[in-house]
């Protein structure tokens, strides 16, 4: 008996039960035949049957569709329009949220206007528009300077970086290290660097006889009289996402990232938080999406990433279990925040490391492997496999034909490529590339393609009929009208 109509038994049966007053009532005769079946077939329990020696492969005991397989859908609750607010002070909803529209934030601070965009903060300086890190423009405006003289000071601040940039003696110290070195000692002093650049981990930034934030104190430091700090954390971590055997795609990458990204917060001793992630990945929201709001619920099995999308949803609903806040939110890649830098050089490790594979199982599709300017590639069924199957029919087909078109796609060294480049020429116009479309189609408006879809009954040319008009006419064709009708060459 299937799992859900085992169910759907017992609770028919406890429900007729609990109502019913007395037991020597004759059954109902649909209650009846769910007691006759209920005991026919006795509790599954779901045991599996017992492996024989005559049996080549463990089989399932009844077939169950792939839909039946997907998780259970997450609840929609629709929250709170303003975005910007429930980063800042997460609800105390139970529920997963996905926000794919950009806003920007009025960050201003005294007489300097800046405003916060994609974890990137734009300010209008003396000397005009200067981009830093959203994170670091909150903590200067905070801890840096007061609200009257922070232009000013930014300004000197900026003015000094670009001075020791261009300086050959600089010497630059990762975040890494300079953690170990405040940990080992226990310093709570930086000195040097600018505060464009000083590490935010020190309660005390000094540069010379200039506090850059905090207090000047006597205690431990850490002392960087050199150089200049370039931003590496110390969060992070990689994997290898292999299933190279079906080719490599991108989106299984940023897959993998939310769901390690989850699993961490769910192994994490303090996780329970609310927990705001940030992905470039479209593919990934509309994905998840698709599993929160009711509707159809789409086949995971169907998706190229649909192992490690599982895997997405069930740690969603831990964290529902959990009481916990969930928020996707996406961001625009590309742009040289420093977190989406360090999450494109933790991808670029985990992709040449040989170690820590994860997601390794094939999903038992056919694979096909093709070479193109002497490379191979592999890939399982897809846009990429099917136009590469309809390049090489056609080339197939090409040779079965002799006219004039077959010939110059055939001819070595021009033919298709003269195509191409014709078409990707931004210099020609439209008309013209659609006759070029035409002509190679044999679909060229004209007397004899119109009599041999039906349109007219004569083929003959019109020009000529005018300018001989007792002499039989040549047919209008593509090569009559460019190479042979004197009416159209005297015309131009």
């Amino acid at each position: 008996m299937h799992p859900l109509v085992e169910l759907f038994t017992d609770d028919k049966l406890e429900a007729y039960w609990s109502e019913a007053e007395e037991a020597i009532v004759p059954l109902p005769p649909l209650i009846g035949r769910l007691q006759t079946m209920k005991d026919g077939w006795g509790d599954q329990g779901g045991t599996e049957p017992p492996t024989t020696t005559d049996r080549a492969t463990a089989r399932e005991r009844f077939s169950t569709s792939y839909i039946a397989r997907n998780p259970l859908k997450l609840p929609e609750i629709v929250l709170d329009e303003n975005f910007l607010f429930m980063t800042m002070s997460p609800p105390e909803v139970v529920t997963v949220g996905i926000h794919m529209d950009p806003e920007s934030l009025d960050t201003s601070f005294g007489g300097l206007t800046a405003s916060a965009f994609q974890g990137v903060a734009t300010l209008i300086t003396l000397a005009g528009p200067f981009k830093m890190e959203g994170a670091r423009w909150h903590l200067l405006s905070n801890v840096f300077s007061s609200p009257e003289d922070i232009k000013t000071d930014l300004y000197r601040e900026r003015l000094l970086q670009e001075t020791m940039d261009k300086h050959t003696n600089c010497r630059s110290f990762a975040w890494k290290v300079l953690r170990q070195a405040k940990l080992a000692v226990g310093a709570m002093t930086y000195i040097g660097d600018t505060a464009l650049t000083a590490p935010p981990f020190f309660d005390n930034v000094v540069r010379g006889n200039s506090t850059v934030w905090g207090f000047e104190t006597l205690g431990l430091r850490v002392i960087n009289w050199t150089g200049l700090s370039r931003h590496e954390g110390e969060i992070g971590g990689f994997c290898k996402v292999s299933r190279d055997e079906e080719g490599s795609f991108s989106n299984r990458a940023e897959h993998a990232a939310a769901c390690i990204a989850l699993e961490d917060m769910i192994a994490y001793a303090g996780s329970k938080r609310p927990l705001i992630l940030l992905t470039d990945s479209n593919c990934l929201l509309m994905a998840i999406q698709r599993c929160i709001k009711e509707g159809i619920n789409p086949s995971i099995n169907e998706s190229p990433d649909g192992d490690i999308l599982r895997e997405i949803l069930e740690l969603l609903r831990a964290r529902m279990d959990l009481g916990l806040f969930t928020l996707f939110v996406k961001i625009k890649s590309h742009r040289g925040g420093f977190f989406p830098e360090m999450a494109d050089r933790w991808a670029d490790k985990g992709r040449h490391t040989e170690t820590g594979a994860r997601w390794t199982s094939l999903r038992q599709r056919p694979i096909f492997t093709w070479t193109a300017s002497g490379v191979a590639h592999r890939s399982t069924m897809s846009k990429v496999v099917k136009t590469r199957a309809h390049l090489m029919a056609a080339r197939l087909q090409l040779r079965e034909h002799d006219n004039l078109t077959a010939k110059f796609l055939k001819r070595e060294g021009n033919y298709r490529s003269v195509l191409g480049d014709h078409w990707k020429d931004k210099r020609v116009t439209f008309r013209a590339k659609r006759r070029l479309l035409q002509s190679i189609s044999f679909q060229f408006p004209c007397a004899a393609n119109f009599k041999k879809w039906g349109w007219q009954e004569s083929e003959e040319c019109r020009l000529c009929k005018a300018l001989h008009p007792n002499q039989p006419a040549f047919a209008e064709c593509l090569g009559h009208i460019q190479g042979y009708c004197k009416l159209c060459r005297s015309q131009g």
